[in-house]
């Protein structure tokens, strides 16, 4: 399977951090003296894989999962909340 790099809607998780493994490991081999430099590979990393992208990606799927969770619990309270109304109304009449 072909990547576009620009379509990050075409990417799946588990795809995409092989995919980026294997960035680091070309840029390793490329460049050894990353091994040795923190920030270099940290720079490298940044600026020559689709580290950044994917993490983004990640935390965009965090937050949308996040909000439904959110509205689902806020439905369900509502709808009991609604019950429970209904419930105590016919006990009184």
């Amino acid at each position: 399977m072909t990547y576009d790099r620009n379509d990050p809607k075409q990417w799946r998780n588990a795809q995409m951090a092989n995919l980026i493994h294997q960035q680091i490991v070309n840029l390793l081999l490329q460049y050894p003296e990353l091994e040795e430099d923190d920030q270099l590979r940290a720079d490298m990393i940044e600026g020559e894989t689709d580290t950044l992208e994917f993490l983004a990606m990640l935390e965009r799927k965090r937050q949308e999962a996040e909000a439904m969770f959110y509205h689902r619990c806020l439905k369900h309270a509502r709808g009991l909340q609604r019950w429970v109304h209904r419930t105590h109304w016919h006990a009184q009449h």
